[in-house]
């Protein structure tokens, strides 16, 4: 989804596997070519809610804030 007059793209990405994660980070950087800003959504549908408590860590922290650098921000819900 887009919203054009705001230059802002979400994308919305279900986390099954590392496949999906990798795709959602390379969707999220070309989007970012063509948008200002880009809202990615990680839906994290693992039963030990993987991801999550990964992404919450110190060292991927850090990395999610360098992709705030880049104008890409993460939701992990």
């Amino acid at each position: 989804m887009s919203i054009e007059t705001d230059n802002v793209a979400i994308e919305v990405k279900l986390l099954k596997g590392t496949a999906s994660f990798k795709e959602a980070l390379g969707q999220a950087m070309i989007y970012r070519l063509g948008y200002r800003f880009v809202i990615l959504v990680w839906v994290d549908t693992t039963k030990q809610k993987t991801y999550r408590k990964v992404m919450t860590n110190e060292k991927e922290s850090a990395y999610l804030s360098a992709l705030e650098d880049l104008n890409i921000f993460v939701i992990i819900k």
